[in-house]
């Protein structure tokens, strides 16, 4: 664990999610009136909410990849090779 919290990938993920986060927050300060406590609501939910959409997204790759390997499976679907000449 330690060591994937200080790869690089993995800190430039991190923030380029809660860099969306805190971008937005202008918007929602300035223009929604939100105070500390809002702002602070308003994170908690993303933070919960993205969590979600990340496992349902995750979830649904798996679901897809085994409709579509049955669907390989029951009509022999073989693997073809294309090239282009360019």
């Amino acid at each position: 664990m330690k060591k994937m919290l200080k790869s690089l990938p993995f800190k430039l993920l991190v923030g380029v999610v809660l860099g969306i986060v805190m971008a937005s927050l202008g918007l929602i300060t300035g223009v929604l009136g939100f105070d500390a406590t809002g702002t602070a609501l308003m994170l908690t939910v993303f933070a919960l909410q993205d969590s979600f959409g990340t496992a349902c997204n995750v979830t649904g790759d798996g679901a897809l990849t085994m409709i579509l390997s049955g669907y390989v499976r029951k009509h022999n679907v073989s693997e073809q090779k294309i090239s282009i000449d360019l």
